[in-house]
């Protein structure tokens, strides 16, 4: 009697492990954690973004004989909005109280050789102005040279009061880059080329 118990019970515990014996196994997989100490990762730098808290510096103050236009801070934006924003700083700068002491011969020191730098000596270029020194610690290398450049509207959830001012800034500046692309700038005239910006090696 025993006996027959015991079988009884082996079956039993067959039966209710049949399912699981039938189902189909389940897929295991071992994840290995990243090794993310300096012999794995080592100095792969691009650049370095400065950023500013708050809004863009675009104003125009006067510290003694010397009349200074800020355009600096645009937060990660500067090749967005660069073209604008140059515009618009040179628009104060020649309606500011100062105007009158700026004249085309005036000699003019743009400090800093980035995109926004750049971008103001070209666009007071376009204005009659030569006699423009670009000072700089160094022309190569700079972050503008490895920053991407998104054609797209800039948020300025920070500072709202001038949203509509940055728009102004971002639309002249896509209407500049506009006419580089379509070949209808007068000094760009051989349009947008494109550059590779990533590369994959498959070994």
């Amino acid at each position: 009697m025993a006996f027959k118990k015991l079988k009884l019970l082996y079956l039993a515990a067959f039966l209710a492990l049949t399912p699981l014996l039938a189902a189909p196994a389940l897929e295991v997989r071992k994840i290995t954690p990243p090794k993310l100490d300096s012999l794995h990762l080592g100095t792969r730098i691009t650049c370095h973004r400065p950023m500013r808290h708050g809004a863009p510096n675009m104003s125009v103050t006067k510290q003694g004989e010397q009349i200074i236009a800020h355009n600096y801070g645009h937060g990660g934006s500067g090749w967005t909005l660069g073209p604008g924003s140059a515009q618009h700083v040179n628009d104060l700068l020649l309606t500011s109280e100062y105007a009158h002491e700026v004249t085309k011969e005036t000699p003019i020191a743009i400090i800093g050789a980035g995109a926004l730098g750049l971008f103001s000596a070209y666009d007071l270029h376009q204005r009659g102005f030569r006699n423009i020194t670009i000072v700089a610690d160094k022309f190569e290398g700079l972050t503008s040279h490895n920053a991407g450049g998104l054609l797209a509207p800039v948020s300025m959830d920070n500072q709202p009061e001038i949203q509509g001012n940055i728009d102004k800034i971002g639309i002249d500046a896509y209407k500049f880059y506009e006419s580089i692309a379509q070949k209808k700038h007068p000094h760009f005239k051989e349009g947008a080329v494109v550059v590779p910006t990533y590369t994959i090696s498959i070994n």
